[in-house]
C-alpha cells in the first residue's frame, strides 16, 4: 500500500515541479511561454498612417499552429493598446499563422462582422463558431453579418447586410512566425489595410426621362465572407450594399455606399456591379456597371486599389429623344474611356 501511494505521490510531485518552473520569479523557461511584441501600424497610405487609432476599438489575433493548421487561440487587443500601437502576447514555443481582423467596435458583431468556421462548403450559409482545437486555417472565415433581402432579388443579390452602416474592416497578417529557439523572434509588425471603401455615387441627369419616386442606386458584389488569407471566400453569397438616395436641384442623385475590399484578380468570375434601378419594377434604368473593372483602368494593381478608401463616382447622362442615354463615367475626377467595356447592356 505504502508503495502504491509512492508511485501516486512522485508523478504529483514532478506536475507541480514543472508548474513551479513556470511561476516561480525570474525568467520562465521557454516551454512556459514566450513573450512577444506585436506591433500595429497602417502604412498602405501615408494621408492616413493615423487611421488605426481614429477607426479601430478592438483587434483580434487568431493563432494558428502551423504545423496542424488548428487554431489554439484568440488574442483581442483593445483600444488602449492600439493608441499605443503594440501588446505584448505570449505564445508557446512553435511556428504560428497569426491573422488578425479589427473593428470599429468592441464586440466585433456589434460592427456588423463576426469570424466563422465554415463547416460545410457544399452549403454556403453554413456557418459555426471559432472552436480552438477544431477551426483550421482553412476553413476560418470572416463574416459580413447578413439577412435576407428585403426587397428585390435576382440581379439584387442574395442577401444584405445586417446593419446597414457596419464598421470598417481591417486586416493584417504574419506568416511563418517562430517562436522560441535560436530561430525565434521576439516581436512581430503587422501592418493593416483597410477592408472597406466608400462609393460617393452621383447620378447627373438622371430626372431628365423620370420623375419620382428617386432611383435605387445600389451595389451587388460577392463579398459576404473571406478566407485567412483575406482572399474573397468562392462560398460567399452576392451582397446587395444600398443606402438613402438624395436628390440635389439639378436633377442629380447621389449616395453614399460602403462595401467590403475590392479584389482585381476576382473581378471578372465574381464582378461587383453598380446598379441604378427602379424601385417598383427592380429593373435597371442603365446597364449594370462593372465597378471594379471600371476602377482598375485607372488603379491598375491591388496595391493601388487598397490605398484607396473612397472613389467618387459621377455618371452622366445624355438623351437625344427616346433612344438609349449615352453614359460617361468618371472615377476621383478620372474618365472612363471605354464605356462599352464596364458597362453592361444586356
Amino acid at each position: 500500500m505504502m508503495l502504491a501511494r509512492k508511485r501516486f505521490i512522485v508523478p504529483i510531485l514532478s506536475l507541480m515541479f514543472a508548474a513551479w518552473g513556470c511561476v516561480a520569479e525570474g525568467p520562465p523557461p521557454e516551454e512556459c511561454g514566450v513573450v512577444v511584441k506585436a506591433t500595429f501600424r497602417f502604412d498602405l497610405n501615408p494621408f492616413y498612417v493615423d487611421m488605426l487609432t481614429h477607426d479601430l476599438a478592438s483587434i483580434r489575433i487568431h493563432v494558428f499552429d502551423s504545423k496542424t493548421s488548428l487554431l489554439t487561440e484568440v488574442i483581442k487587443v483593445n483600444r488602449d493598446e492600439i493608441t499605443r500601437g503594440s501588446k505584448d502576447i505570449m505564445l508557446l514555443p512553435g511556428r504560428y499563422t497569426l491573422v488578425c481582423w479589427g473593428s470599429g467596435s468592441d464586440d466585433m458583431i456589434d460592427g456588423g462582422h463576426f469570424a466563422a468556421t465554415r463547416t460545410n462548403p457544399a452549403t454556403r450559409s453554413t456557418l459555426d463558431n471559432l472552436v480552438p482545437g477544431r477551426t483550421t486555417l482553412e476553413n476560418f472565415r470572416m463574416v459580413l453579418s447578413c439577412v435576407p433581402l428585403s426587397v428585390g432579388g435576382g440581379k439584387s443579390g442574395d442577401v444584405e447586410p445586417r446593419i446597414g452602416d457596419f464598421d470598417d474592416l481591417f486586416f493584417a497578417m504574419a506568416d511563418g512566425v517562430v517562436v522560441g529557439g535560436a530561430e525565434g523572434v521576439r516581436r512581430v509588425d503587422f501592418n493593416f489595410q483597410r477592408n472597406t471603401s466608400v462609393f460617393n455615387i452621383t447620378v447627373r441627369n438622371l430626372g431628365a426621362q423620370r420623375t419620382q419616386p428617386k432611383p435605387d442606386i445600389f451595389v451587388v458584389g460577392q463579398q459576404e465572407s473571406y478566407l485567412w488569407s483575406n482572399e474573397l471566400d468562392p462560398e460567399s453569397r452576392r451582397v446587395r450594399f444600398s443606402s438613402p438616395v438624395a436628390t440635389r436641384a439639378d436633377q442629380a442623385y447621389t449616395t453614399s455606399i460602403k462595401v467590403h475590399r475590392l479584389e482585381i484578380k476576382s473581378h471578372v468570375e465574381r464582378p461587383v456591379t453598380l446598379h441604378i434601378g427602379d424601385p417598383i419594377t427592380f429593373e435597371d434604368l442603365i446597364g449594370a456597371i462593372d465597378v471594379v473593372g471600371a476602377i482598375k483602368t485607372i488603379y491598375d494593381t491591388q496595391e493601388k486599389i487598397d490605398r484607396e478608401n473612397e472613389y467618387n463616382i459621377v455618371i452622366r447622362l445624355s438623351y437625344k429623344g427616346n433612344e438609349t442615354p449615352e453614359i460617361a463615367i468618371s472615377i476621383n475626377g478620372w474618365e472612363i474611356t471605354d464605356i462599352g467595356a464596364v458597362v453592361d447592356e444586356n
